[in-house]
């Protein structure tokens, strides 16, 4: 079961919190802190540290006592987040922008989405560990010279170059030399000026791997094109097609065909609409749907592993275990000694 929380009733639980000292907020010029725990949440540490006029630095780590889906009616600030899931998975939507989607121990996701409403969902008993790098894109990158300015991923130039200011939200992975700064991030040894000093130079070291994958051209000859309304009802239609094939999806080639968009545009597009590409989407419904037919408990692993289209059942259970955090064959024995 989840509990939902509109943004109202979450802003007058966590004001209670406050007012009975259950959580506290400690300030100086540059950081504040809030420690504590609240109806829903508990052993929360949510620290933010200003690096510079245009740069920041958070990380927040909680956990939920029960599932909760939270309906956010503030709007993101315009700034560019470059945001890393160190531990704990949730479930997002970015309204208008994306569907229900995975926020994953292990990602990170690069976005930039001014007036967008969140619907977010968290999972009790889980501890999640996030740390963000919020930027003023256009007092930060506008001190870049033109080649700097070049090596930025395209959605980011354009809201710098003031070409347009639409949302944006694209998922990458926490590589090892991520994970490494990280670490270091959050085990900081030093106080004072010194602490200012070393995590605004590992926060700069974070954003360069972070941005880097985000640098490859997206058919850069079509990419500056804006997605009509017309591109849009085609890639939800290739989505559909992706969704009603799970076990025998098309190329992506074949796909763009299907719906009458060149490949590059469906690639661009995808992951614009839906926060994924076509291939990730296709992972998560395949996962979704054998999850659900497990539950059933009328087909074995092997047979369901078939059904939604893994032909190596070693790849499907440890697909199945990153995507839910268990084993198919334990998630099998849990449902069957609930009912």
């Amino acid at each position: 079961m989840v509990r939902i929380i509109t943004s109202t009733e979450w802003d007058e639980l966590l004001q209670n919190s406050f007012e009975n000292g259950e959580i506290v907020s400690q300030e100086s010029d540059r950081e504040i802190l809030l420690q504590g725990s609240s109806q829903y949440i508990r052993n929360e540490q949510d620290w933010e540290l200003s690096l510079r006029e245009d740069l920041w630095l958070r990380i927040w780590r909680f956990e939920a006592t029960e599932n909760i889906k939270i309906l956010c009616d503030d709007e993101f600030p315009s700034d560019v987040g470059l945001t890393f899931f160190v531990t704990g998975d949730a479930k997002t939507q970015l309204h208008g922008i994306t569907d229900e989607i995975d926020e994953m121990a292990g990602k990170t996701y690069l976005s930039y989405c001014p007036g967008v409403k969140e619907t977010e969902t968290w999972f009790a008993g889980q501890e999640v560990l996030r740390v963000k790098i919020a930027i003023n894109p256009v007092t930060f990158f506008n001190k870049l010279d033109i080649d700097q300015f070049k090596s930025l991923p395209l959605p980011i130039r354009r809201v710098v170059s003031g070409q347009e200011d639409r949302p944006y939200y694209s998922q990458g992975t926490i590589t090892l030399p991520m994970q490494r700064i990280l670490q270091q991030i959050l085990h900081c040894p030093y106080q004072g000026f010194l602490k200012q000093l070393y995590l605004e130079g590992k926060t700069l070291e974070l954003m360069a791997l972070h941005l880097a994958q985000f640098q490859e051209p997206i058919c850069e000859s079509s990419s500056t094109r804006v997605l009509k309304s017309s591109d849009i009802d085609r890639i939800h239609q290739a989505k559909e097609i992706l969704r009603q094939r799970l076990d025998s999806p098309p190329s992506l080639l074949e796909l763009s065909r299907l719906v009458g968009l060149n490949d590059c545009t469906l690639k661009r597009g995808f992951r614009e609409v839906f926060g994924t590409t076509a291939f990730g989407y296709l992972h998560q419904q395949r996962l979704e749907t054998a999850r659900q037919l497990l539950e059933t408990g009328t087909m074995r692993i092997a047979e369901v592993s078939r059904a939604v289209g893994f032909a190596n059942h070693s790849y499907f259970a440890a697909s199945f275990r990153r995507q839910f955090g268990i084993n198919p064959s334990k998630y099998c024995r849990q449902r069957k000694n609930s009912v």
